[in-house]
């Protein structure tokens, strides 16, 4: 007859310490493959959608470092001039408008606007604040 011994991953150990070997290994499975942190900061490289099209409001930035805005951008542009406008970085403060020109398209076409380099800075910054839920004054 033959007898196969198997060897115990315990033995050589002082059986007091097994009980609280098994309980930290027991402790470190659980909180290890328990607990899930969420990521707080999920920056992707897809650009967002500006109502049915994946452009995030700017189509083109050009080699004057203008750029070329959609309607709902231009909407969000004035919107935010009225929330941080009036903020002490805007020197003089922002008005409605500022640095927008409308661009001439087909004409079934939806309205696009120009806005110069240094107001677009802006509206980044604004966007930004916008997101970060900061003070408006």
């Amino acid at each position: 007859m033959i007898c196969f011994y198997r060897k115990s991953i315990f033995q050589g150990l002082p059986w007091v310490i097994v009980p609280y070997v098994i309980v930290a290994i027991l402790i470190g499975l659980l909180v290890g493959c328990g607990t899930v942190i969420p990521a707080t900061n999920q920056n992707t490289q897809v650009v967002a959608f500006d109502g049915s099209e994946q452009n995030g409001g700017v189509v083109a930035v050009l080699m004057d470092l203008s750029g070329i805005i959609t309607q709902n951008a231009y909407l969000k542009y004035n919107a935010l001039i009225e929330k941080y406008g009036q903020r002490p970085e805007f020197v003089p403060p922002l008005k409605k408008d500022d640095g927008i020109k409308r661009v001439i398209v087909g004409k079934n076409e939806k309205p696009l606007f120009q806005i110069d380099a240094e107001h677009l800075v802006a509206f980044q910054r604004m966007n930004r604040w916008n997101t970060l839920n900061a003070p408006t004054k």
